[in-house]
């Protein structure tokens, strides 16, 4: 058992329904600013959010509380951030079900 994001005791299935979509909508709030914002949205759409549920989990351990949202969004940005790159060097021609970033956008110069 863990306790929760709101001081609630959870199953870890529990913790995690209620961490992923706060970490869905921190990081689709942040994405949602660029100028690319439609192929980015769409990059970071879908996935367990692994690492920043485990921040999440690790801050609650420590005794932290909510402060470690936007640490947990950045861990998870910096993630997608490195599909996107090794998209492009392994030359894959899918991620989740969509063209990789570098083939929606094209070459850029």
């Amino acid at each position: 058992m863990f306790e929760g994001i709101q001081g609630d005791v959870l199953t870890l299935e529990d913790y995690v329904a209620r961490a992923k979509p706060m970490i869905d909508e921190a990081m689709e709030e942040i994405v949602s600013r660029l100028y690319l914002k439609e192929y980015a949205l769409s990059q970071i759409r879908g996935g367990k959010r692994l690492r920043s549920i485990l921040c999440l989990l690790t801050c609650d351990a420590l005794g932290g509380s909510e402060r470690a949202l936007p640490y947990a969004t950045a861990v998870e940005l910096a993630h997608c951030g490195s599909l996107a790159h090794d998209d492009y060097i392994d030359g894959h021609r899918q991620r989740r079900g969509a063209k990789p970033l570098y083939m929606a956008l094209g070459p850029r110069r």
